[in-house]
């Protein structure tokens, strides 16, 4: 059970980075990452059409754990996945000096029953 636990986590990472990156691009990221190309992809599925997706730059893995989470990832992002020597402490040590502060602001209006605008 731990193996599949362990293999869902990473295909989870996996499609959250791609949802990100397709973001980033200007795309849907939740529907493009579900489509079902880019899952062939993801799941590297043989056929006689092959498709492949790959990040164009490297995933950077942080915490005590992502030697093990993200050992597997590279295969599924189509690029290579590099954990720091004191990665153990850097989320720790981010923890404690740094500061995120994040804002948003937004205006929701419903125009008619059952639309609404943002």
């Amino acid at each position: 059970i731990a193996e599949r636990v362990l293999t869902t986590l990473t295909r989870w990472s996996a499609e959250y980075i791609l949802e990100t990156a397709f973001a980033e691009d200007g795309l849907d990221g939740a529907a493009t990452v579900a489509h079902a190309l880019v899952q062939r992809a993801v799941d590297g599925h043989p056929g006689i059409a092959r498709f492949t997706v790959a990040l164009d730059r490297p995933v950077i893995g942080l915490g005590a754990s992502a030697p093990l989470h993200y050992a597997g990832l590279a295969v599924l992002v189509g690029n290579g996945c590099i954990v720091p020597e004191d990665t153990d402490v850097a989320n720790a040590l981010g923890a404690v000096v740094g500061q995120v502060r994040v804002s948003a602001e937004a205006r929701v209006s419903q125009p008619k029953e059952g639309l609404f605008r943002l």
